[in-house]
């Protein structure tokens, strides 16, 4: 299906090669040529061929750039016609603070606790360094553990993990199961560096190892309030 940018730009692209030489040379070269149009322009008498051929290469010249205009004037216009006929819808004041609220806190998430490559994290576990990302992958596929994509690297949160065995906590896995298809990594990377009402101002990243059990609680008390709220 033809484009109207693509049929602008037929229109606009129909100059031949000029046809230069005396009144009989050029109508047999004009028998040859069906169903075409035609401009002449008659020189006066002693215009020398060579003459005649920088004319015609001039005036050749003058109808490409004419012909390059035009195509960009028609685009333009059709650009414009574009956006007055499909305008990007501007962002509200509440959407525009609701980004940025976003951004803070991705911001707050990722500078307020340590964040481990996919290498990191198997060296930490004492895993094979032939695929680093192998087994930290396979934990966040299990719902072991989650990432965020930083540049399009994966970092897992190092409070995540246990300390003696280098593997994610037990309590992060039930986590995870509480946030699917509530929160992406994002979501529940800021949840665990906020502080939390339900733990008494403390920051549920802090309290995965000192009281798991509540962490859980306050999980599912974050849930009820998304589901209810």
């Amino acid at each position: 299906m033809t484009t109207v940018s693509e049929r602008v730009d037929a229109e606009l692209s129909g100059l031949a090669v000029p046809l230069v030489g005396t009144t009989k040379e050029v109508s047999r070269k004009l028998e040859s040529i069906r169903d075409s149009r035609v401009i002449a322009f008659v020189l006066r008498k002693g215009v020398s061929q060579q003459k005649a051929r920088e004319y015609a290469a001039f005036v050749s010249h003058v109808g490409t750039v004419y012909a390059s205009h035009m195509k960009e004037m028609k685009r333009n216009q059709l650009d414009q016609l574009i956006k007055i006929l499909c305008p990007t819808p501007a962002l509200s004041h509440n959407e525009i603070r609701l980004e940025l609220m976003k951004k803070r806190a991705r911001e707050a998430a990722r500078e307020g606790s340590k964040w481990l490559t996919a290498r990191q994290l198997s060296e930490i576990a004492g895993m094979s360094d032939t695929n680093p990302s192998a087994q930290p992958n396979k934990w966040k596929r299990e719902g072991r553990i989650f990432a965020v994509n930083r540049g399009g690297t994966d970092y897992f949160p190092a409070y995540a993990i246990d300390r003696d065995t280098g593997r994610p906590l037990k309590t992060l896995r039930d986590v995870l199961v509480l946030f699917r298809g509530h929160k992406d990594p994002w979501g529940i990377a800021i949840w665990f560096s906020s502080v939390n009402g339900f733990l008494g101002g403390k920051r549920p990243c802090e309290m995965l190892l000192k009281a798991p059990e509540s962490v859980i609680a306050a999980a599912r008390n974050g849930i009820q309030t998304l589901e209810h709220g």
